[in-house]
C-alpha cells in the first residue's frame, strides 16, 4: 500500500513538472504598461488614442510625441526594455526586450532576469536596432499552451475571418508610436530568417518574399490588397508552429508608409552629418 501511494505521488510529481516544462503552468499573463494620465499620474487602464487635431496649435503644428506609455517606470525596472507591442482585440501586449550582451538572453528569462519558461518578447541586437528602424525586425516569442506570450498568435492569424479582424499591430517607443497593418502569416521553415537573408539586398528580400507569397499551406493567410517590395519597412512576428516546433510560424505586418518615410529620413540624417564632418576635417 504504502509504495503504491509513493509510486502515485512520483507520478503526480512528474506530471506537474511535464505541464511546466509545456507552458500549461508557468506562463507569464499579460500585463497592462504603466501608463501616464493627463495630470502625469500612473493609471493602469489600457492605451487611448488621441485625436492628432488635439495635439497641435491653431496653425496646424503638432507638439513634440507624448507617449502615453510610462517608459521611464519600464526602463528603472529593466533598462533592456525599448517598446511595447499591442494587437488590439486580443491578449497579445507585452514589454518588448532586448539584450546588447547575448542575443537570446531572454529565451528563458522574464522581463526581471530571473529563469522563466515562457520567456519574454524579445530582439537581437546583433541583427535589430531598437530604433525600428531595419526593413525587417524581428519579434520573437514562446508558443505557450496556455496562451501566453504567442501561444495564440497562429489561432488568431490562421483563421481568414480572424486574420482581417486583427489586422493591426502597435509598436510603442519612447518617442513614437508605429502602426503596422498584418500582410501575410504562414508556417515556415526553422532557419533564423535575419542570419540567412540579407534584408538590405533587393534580391535576398525578393527572395524572402516569394517564399512567404508562395506559401499553399491551409494555415497560410494573406491581405493581397497590400504591396510589399524592397525599402517597405516589415515586422515579423516569429514563434513555433502548433504541433511541430522544428518549423516555426509568422505573422508579418507593413508599417504605415508615412512613418517608414519619417524614419527613413531620420536614418540619413546622421550619415549626411558624418560626410560634412569628413569633409571638414579633410579640408
Amino acid at each position: 500500500m504504502i509504495i503504491a501511494i509513493a509510486c502515485l505521488v512520483v507520478a503526480v510529481a512528474a506530471v506537474v513538472v511535464i505541464l511546466f516544462m509545456t507552458g500549461v503552468f508557468g506562463g507569464t499573463e499579460p500585463e497592462s504598461p504603466p501608463l501616464i494620465s493627463v495630470s502625469g499620474e500612473k493609471t493602469s487602464e489600457e492605451p487611448v488614442e488621441t485625436d492628432d487635431s488635439e495635439n497641435g496649435d491653431e496653425e496646424g503644428e503638432t507638439s513634440p510625441y507624448a507617449s502615453s506609455i510610462d517608459f521611464q517606470a519600464l526602463q528603472d525596472r529593466n533598462k533592456d526594455i525599448y517598446a511595447w507591442l499591442d494587437i488590439p482585440g486580443t491578449s497579445i501586449s507585452y514589454a518588448v526586450v532586448q539584450s546588447d550582451i547575448e542575443d537570446e538572453y531572454y529565451l528563458r528569462r522574464d522581463l526581471d532576469g530571473n529563469y522563466a519558461v515562457a520567456g519574454s518578447i524579445f530582439s537581437q541586437a546583433g541583427y535589430n536596432s531598437k530604433d525600428m528602424a531595419d526593413h525587417v525586425t524581428v519579434f520573437y516569442g514562446h508558443h505557450m499552451t496556455n496562451g501566453t506570450m504567442f501561444g495564440n498568435l497562429q489561432q488568431i492569424y490562421s483563421n481568414a475571418e480572424s486574420f482581417a479582424e486583427h489586422n493591426r499591430i502597435i509598436v510603442y517607443l519612447p518617442d513614437r508610436e508605429l502602426d503596422y497593418t498584418v500582410c501575410a502569416a504562414v508556417p515556415f521553415d526553422n532557419r533564423h530568417i535575419m542570419a540567412n537573408f540579407d534584408f538590405n539586398d533587393e534580391d535576398s528580400f525578393n527572395e524572402f518574399w516569394d517564399m512567404v507569397t508562395s506559401n499553399t499551406e491551409l494555415t497560410a493567410q494573406f491581405d493581397r490588397n497590400i504591396d510589399v517590395e524592397y525599402g517597405d519597412h516589415l515586422l515579423v512576428l516569429s514563434t513555433c508552429l502548433d504541433g511541430n516546433n522544428t518549423r516555426r510560424y509568422l505573422v508579418i505586418a507593413k508599417l504605415d508608409e508615412d512613418e517608414a518615410r519619417e524614419l527613413d529620413e531620420e536614418a540619413e540624417v546622421p550619415e549626411e552629418s558624418e560626410t560634412a564632418e569628413a569633409e571638414e576635417a579633410e579640408g
